[in-house]
């Protein structure tokens, strides 16, 4: 199961939904200006945010992989 997957199945939305950063930052209770942030860095700098090249993900879709998995590590558990 992907990040997002595990994301959407958390924050109660169909599985394969797609989310903006605002959405994200709303869902999981963390700081937009944040998330805006980290995603520009690992944007910048992908191989020391833990991206290695692979054929399935080019390193222009690793942030908002990272920042999936950063709300699932850091973000609000649920919406209840």
């Amino acid at each position: 199961m992907t990040y997002k997957q595990e994301f959407n199945l958390r924050y109660k939305q169909p599985k394969d939904q797609a989310n903006s950063l605002y959405q994200i930052a709303s869902l999981s209770g963390i700081d937009f200006d944040r998330l805006h942030k980290i995603k520009k860095t690992v944007a910048k700098y992908p191989h020391y945010y833990g991206y290695e090249y692979n054929r399935k993900m080019t390193k222009e879709m690793w942030p908002t992989v990272y920042i999936y998995k950063y709300v699932l590590d850091y973000g609000r558990k649920s919406l209840n």
